[in-house]
């Protein structure tokens, strides 16, 4: 729990302090979000995307994807929407404002995974159709987010030999 508290904290002062973070979204109306300086103001959600994929290539990646949004009404959040959760401290938006800008750079992402394992050999896209596609077109993305495929896990089980690395 220390990971925990010692993240929340780091995020509360990122919330006061960051120019990318408007202040609408550091003054929450609610008392979750009054107090607990780690929460955006409801409505402010987007905002804790980094600032040059908020507009809609992360909420598009995501619905396209048919992914879901991890939300928690501990954190105050609406589980009907579809969109981040305004808890700074969220796994999910760590990962996704790490990796997503890498998603079509494979020099980046490469020398990202090459400075945790030094055997990585390169990165390999992963294919896909959008959910809701008619046209059945197939799309290449080097980076996904906790995807499991339309059909199957891309783990296969047991007796499954390759290796996969899963970032987030």
């Amino acid at each position: 729990m220390q990971y925990g508290n010692t993240e929340r904290k780091r995020q509360s002062l990122f919330r006061a302090s960051s120019p990318s973070i408007s202040t609408a979204a550091r003054t929450p109306c609610d008392p979750k979000g009054q107090n607990n300086p780690h929460l955006l103001a409801l409505g402010h959600e987007e905002e804790n995307l980094f600032a040059s994929i908020r507009q809609s290539l992360a909420l598009d990646f995501f619905a396209d994807r048919n992914i879901h949004w991890w939300r928690n009404p501990r954190s105050g959040d609406n589980d009907s929407a579809n969109g981040p959760t305004r808890n700074m401290a969220s796994s999910q938006i760590a990962c996704l404002n790490l990796l997503l800008p890498l998603k079509d750079n494979a020099v980046a992402l490469t020398a990202l995974l090459l400075s945790l394992d030094a055997g990585i050999r390169g990165v390999v896209p992963i294919r896909y159709v959008p959910h809701g596609s008619v046209s059945g077109m197939q799309v290449d993305s080097l980076v996904d987010f906790e995807w499991i495929g339309e059909k199957a896990p891309l783990e296969q089980g047991a007796g499954y030999t390759q290796r996969v690395l899963t970032l987030c």
